[in-house]
């Protein structure tokens, strides 16, 4: 029994050592795919960039970049209830992925409740996307909600981080407007 330990040990690690060289190949050739899918984000063919990011997701899982990605290609795409699910799988893998929750609350055509789309924008913001489209839009929705004071929040926060962004001007005029009017008292005049 002693001289066999010896022997399934030393297998094992041979084994083992062999299984990690496949996987840094796999990693290496996910690189190189995913590489090549950006290549072709910046000429805009988004079909052959979906090819090479689902090679990348396909040979290296754990590769968020790549998942995030192809979320993002799918959502160019018009295959929205697929990015949706490639957003959910970079959220479980890495919790602490702010853009993710952003596109899930960006994509508010969908099948969730509005609560979702506010819960996943107000995510993305506290988990660092503090880019302005995610106060935008989270401002557009406090906008469309009635919530004036609110989206006049956010979008002086977009404004703030991008100070040549005539919607979200324009928007929180709007929003500014509809507050004034919801807080004039309310008189009737001609009424016996």
């Amino acid at each position: 029994m002693k001289k066999i330990f010896p022997i399934l040990f030393t297998l094992l690690l041979i084994f083992s050592s062999v299984f990690s060289q496949v996987s840094d190949k796999n990693k290496k050739a996910a690189k190189t795919a995913y590489n090549s899918a950006v290549e072709n984000i910046q000429t805009m063919n988004f079909q052959a960039a979906l090819s090479y990011l689902d090679a990348a997701v396909e040979l290296d899982p754990g590769m968020t970049t790549a998942l995030l990605q192809r979320a993002k290609v799918k959502v160019e795409l018009g295959k929205t209830d697929d990015a949706i699910k490639d957003f959910k799988k970079v959220i479980e893998k890495d919790p602490g992925n702010g853009e993710s929750y952003f596109y899930l609350g960006y994509l508010p055509f969908t099948s969730d409740t509005s609560q979702l789309i506010i819960n996943n924008l107000n995510m993305a913001i506290q988990k660092g996307y503090k880019q302005p489209q995610a106060f935008y839009y989270r401002g557009m929705y406090y906008l469309l909600s009635e919530q004036y004071s609110e989206a006049i929040n956010d979008f002086t926060s977009a404004t703030e981080l991008k100070p040549n962004y005539p919607l979200a001007y324009h928007n929180r005029a709007s929003a500014k407007e509809h507050w004034a009017i919801c807080r004039e008292p309310f008189t009737i005049t001609g009424w016996l």
